[in-house]
């Protein structure tokens, strides 16, 4: 840019010896843009996110200029100064951009991408393993729940050891998962979310009171001093008070943890009722939209509703555990999105396939099965 100075001037030209004087006259300058820089802390975190900027590092090649400096936020929100805090209520990707003007017209212009994330509050789990049964005991069950903490563990942006209960063997009782409940239920809030994991022998018989399985079967889980029907798992799991629940079942039968007599991998078309109907309904009989859940919830599990779920001896886990340790790992974002976060609908998206085709391999049948009730993403881990 150049800018055009009316000023008087006196120019001495030294080799001429004469003097001019311009009085009123004009001249021709020219004005560089000024150079716009700025750095943001944080330049991400879960909503709602306070972020500092500053725009000290600006310059102007042109010495005294007074720059002044404008900043859009991306969210429909502007601000002016050299320094300046912003709040970012909601998750989302914003292009901040300051533009530096030096008065002259001269300007110039600088941005930085913000990311927030939904807000994440506190994440809880509860880890079931149970090997040690008195009457036909399993191998490697009680292994695997053992492998799923130590992976969450791996993830500490998400997980600490004070907020995952382990009970695994002898100590996987119904009373001590109703503590663990209750214990979670003192502190938490609708902002957190729970994980249910749960490898160990799953039953099946012909359905009792209220009688609301389609199919004619109750589903239960088989801990140490006794079995807890699909019912009564979702009427525990209802108590704590968190916006997210996700569970993972690696048993028998377990695909009629989510509904009776039916194979979709959907709620949409349920024909039964199960843990994850009783989770995402208030009371009613009819699944409540999901724009509406009072809560977000996915289940996954081992198998059908007709199928059993196996143990291998190379894999020293379930196969189901196996695959879902794999997805843990990373295999899960390396073959999904690739945002560095893994979530449990990446996770099953990965292990789905692998546990079928691993089990027809061995003249098996094993079809996990998901109910996904959740707005975006659940993630897992990080």
């Amino acid at each position: 840019m150049r800018r055009n100075l009316c000023v008087p001037r006196v120019v001495l030209l030294t080799g001429l010896f004469f003097l001019t004087v311009g009085l009123g006259g004009c001249m021709w300058m020219f004005n560089t843009d000024p150079i716009a820089r700025f750095t943001a802390m944080p330049g991400s975190g879960p909503a709602p996110l306070d972020v500092w900027f500053d725009a000290t590092t600006s310059s102007d090649p042109d010495a005294g200029d007074d720059l002044s400096y404008a900043w859009s936020f991306g969210d429909g929100t502007h601000g002016v100064g050299i320094t300046c805090t912003h709040r970012f209520a909601a998750a989302g990707t914003y292009r901040v951009e300051l533009t530096v003007d030096d008065g002259w017209g001269g300007m110039s212009t600088a941005f930085l991408n913000i990311t927030v994330s939904e807000q994440t509050g506190t994440y809880y789990a509860i880890v079931i393993g149970i090997a040690d049964y008195y009457e036909n005991p399993l191998q490697y069950t009680d292994d695997d729940a053992w492998a799923f903490a130590d992976l969450l563990l791996k993830s500490p942006g998400l997980w600490d050891a004070d907020h995952i209960v382990l009970l695994l063997n002898r100590d996987a009782t119904i009373a001590n998962f109703a503590a663990a409940i209750a214990a979670i239920s003192a502190e938490a809030t609708a902002n957190d979310a729970l994980v249910v994991f749960y490898s160990g022998h799953g039953s099946q018989w012909y359905d009792i009171a209220p009688l609301d399985e389609s199919d004619g079967l109750d589903e239960a889980l088989c801990f140490m001093d006794a079995d807890l029907t699909d019912d009564g798992f979702a009427a525990a799991l209802r108590r704590v008070p968190v916006g997210k629940v996700l569970v993972l079942v690696d048993a028998c039968y377990s695909g009629g943890l989510i509904r009776g007599g039916s194979e979709s991998t959907t709620i949409e078309g349920s024909i039964g009722v199960g843990l994850g109907e009783d989770l995402v309904k208030d009371g009613s009989v009819q699944a409540k939209d999901l724009a509406t859940l009072e809560r977000s919830v996915v289940v996954v599990t081992a198998s059908a509703d007709d199928e059993y779920s196996i143990e291998w001896n190379n894999f020293r886990h379930g196969v189901f555990t196996y695959y879902l340790l794999d997805a843990m790992r990373g295999a899960a974002d390396f073959y999904g999105n690739q945002d560095g976060v893994i979530s449990a609908e990446e996770c099953f998206a990965y292990l789905a396939p692998n546990v079928v085709s691993f089990t027809s391999s061995i003249g098996s049948t094993h079809h996990p099965q998901i109910l996904d009730a959740f707005p975006g993403e659940f993630a897992l881990t990080e």
